[in-house]
């Protein structure tokens, strides 16, 4: 069980160096590929998909200050009991 357990992990770890190598890949050829789009493509289409962008941006932005994820706690921020 231990064993199994070992190479799960060993597995996972594998997995995420894949995962951070081509994140990584992606960081550098998004711009070069949003250049081009916006160089080739008409000017109503780069304006939507910047003001797309925005606005997904802004809903992101509001909804992390108004509504943050969960604690994993039940109990944090909760005034204790007299």
């Amino acid at each position: 069980m231990k064993l199994r357990q070992n190479l799960k992990h060993l597995i996972h770890i594998q997995m995420e160096k894949r995962v951070k190598k081509v994140q990584q890949k992606m960081m550098k050829f998004m711009p070069l590929a949003f250049g081009f789009f916006f160089f080739v493509l008409s000017a109503g289409v780069n304006l939507y998909m910047v003001t797309s962008s925005l606005v997904g941006i802004a809903q992101q932005w509001y909804l992390m200050k108004n509504q943050p994820l969960p604690s994993r706690s039940p109990f944090k921020n909760k005034p204790a009991k007299a």
